[in-house]
């Protein structure tokens, strides 16, 4: 998936009384930003286990680098927001989005996140710093920021000529090759689009538990409806893949 299009968003604007309540508040916030991040994803996950088992990395919420993400795009696009001189996080908005894609996430989905972490917010700094006046502010950098996320991912939906969230297609292995003793070639035929160079696929496996993990490789061989990618054992997804999945799977 692939658009000329990008993700800026410097011509979007809080409105002035927002404004000075998001630059009063954003050292708070950006004091307490890892742990609303952490609360955050404690919370959601805790109500929607399914997010977990089936679209986040759970090796990357075990080492806390989906947590250490998350709370740097915040605090990156809010202070693009009220600082002028910022620069604008187009290159920054823009790997969220082909992530986003890549996972399937679609537009219902940012109201979960919404809902959790402003309140994981209120849980971290409290009642007496998060009035209504500051939720309200801080809502609108969120909603702003969703905004740019959405229609920028819904234009990379549609370059490759797909619904929303509708990414994903049943492959078959037809050659594997294992390099070394931790590197193995996979390649996948089915109902697959040509690729740029240096774009990566996503690949989902149902594990022992149930569980269905995403994770993403980099494409580096194709022919028409193929796709070869190299794969480094290091994670569950991976181990799963060079101990279970065979030619003709």
């Amino acid at each position: 998936m692939y658009t000329t299009a990008l993700p800026t968003a410097r011509d979007r604007k809080l409105t002035p009384e927002h404004e000075e309540i998001v630059k009063a508040t954003l050292p708070a916030v950006g004091a307490n930003i890892a742990t609303i991040a952490q609360t955050f994803y404690r919370t959601m996950f805790g109500n929607h286990p399914e997010l977990l088992a089936n679209t986040f990395n759970r090796g990357n919420q075990k080492s806390g680098e989906q947590q250490k993400a998350l709370a740097a795009s915040v605090a990156t696009f809010a202070t693009m927001l009220v600082d002028p001189n910022a620069p604008d996080p187009v290159d920054l908005l823009a790997r969220i989005g082909h992530k986003h894609v890549s996972l399937g996430i679609t537009e219902d989905q940012y109201q979960i996140v919404y809902e959790n972490l402003f309140s994981a917010i209120a849980e971290v700094l409290g009642a007496d710093v998060v009035t209504e006046e500051v939720a309200a502010a801080w809502s609108e950098v969120y909603w702003i920021m969703a905004d740019v996320l959405i229609t920028f991912e819904k234009k990379l939906y549609a370059s490759d000529g797909v619904e929303n969230g509708d990414v994903f297609r049943d492959v078959a292995v037809v050659d594997k090759q294992e390099l070394t003793d931790t590197v193995t070639t996979y390649t996948l035929e089915g109902d697959l689009t040509e690729a740029r160079p240096g774009q990566y696929t996503s690949i989902g496996v149902v594990l022992a538990d149930g569980a269905r993990q995403l994770r993403q490789y980099s494409i580096i061989g194709q022919e028409p409806g193929r796709y070869t990618i190299a794969v480094e054992t290091e994670g569950e997804v991976s181990t799963h893949l060079r101990e279970k999945v065979q030619v003709g799977d």
